[in-house]
């Protein structure tokens, strides 16, 4: 049933999305990306966010915006956003890796941080709309509820990461435990084991791009995966 509807969507996306040029190399190439990244937020009605720029323009703001859509109650928002995501990596073909991953972006001109951050958001993307989407839809109601009460909290654990890093870089691997333990624990209380996988998994994909030293994997992760 979660396949038809996901097909059903799949479809509905792609009908009035732009006609991009296919990639002719596996090199990223920046008109197919910009052709793919237009389409993206237009199917999701976020082109007139975070001043209308490409997602990779600025990767906080528009995780906020497909969070503000995958974390609305009802399975099909996380259908809209993962449909919308499949067919943004199907328009950009051979170029996906290139095009999703850091070297690009800091050949391009952008900061090492930001190129890194860009790829932090297509990785949280590629987990919430693979590994990840068994957990998110098997407990959507409770995790979107938890996510939302929450938010002012992880917000703050996201600034707390940040600073103490700065101030602190030797114990960064450190304060990765604590961010992931951040949004692990009111998933675990409220939700339950697999949902607390899924909380700290997301931090730890994108944090561990950034900070590739730190490695390691979510504490909940074994028993996560004796829940059938």
């Amino acid at each position: 049933m979660f396949s038809l509807v996901l097909f059903v969507m799949l479809g509905a996306l792609s009908v009035t999305a732009d006609q991009c040029n296919a990639p002719t190399s596996e090199s990223c190439d920046a008109n197919i990306l910009a052709c793919c990244d237009k389409n993206f937020r237009e199917s999701l009605n976020i082109h007139t966010r975070c001043d209308g720029k490409a997602i990779y323009a600025n990767a906080t703001c528009a995780m906020q915006s497909i969070e503000s859509i995958i974390f609305t109650e009802g399975m099909e928002n996380a259908y809209k956003a993962c449909s919308a995501f499949n067919l943004f990596r199907d328009c950009l073909g051979q170029t996906t890796r290139s095009c999703t991953t850091y070297p690009y972006y800091l050949q391009n001109k952008y900061t090492l941080f930001d190129s890194k951050h860009n790829q932090g958001l297509f990785t949280r993307l590629i987990f919430q709309c693979g590994a990840g989407l068994d957990a998110f839809l098997n407990n959507n109601k409770c995790m979107v509820n938890t996510a939302i009460n929450n938010m002012g909290q992880f917000d703050t654990c996201r600034g707390e990461f940040v600073a103490n890093v700065k101030a602190d870089p030797d114990r960064t691997c450190d304060y990765m435990k604590e961010i992931e333990g951040c949004f692990e624990k009111p998933f675990l209380s409220d939700c339950g084991v697999e949902a607390a996988w899924w909380g700290c998994e997301i931090v730890r994909l994108t944090t561990s791009i950034i900070f590739p030293q730190c490695g390691g994997f979510c504490a909940a992760v074994t028993d996560a995966k004796t829940i059938t």
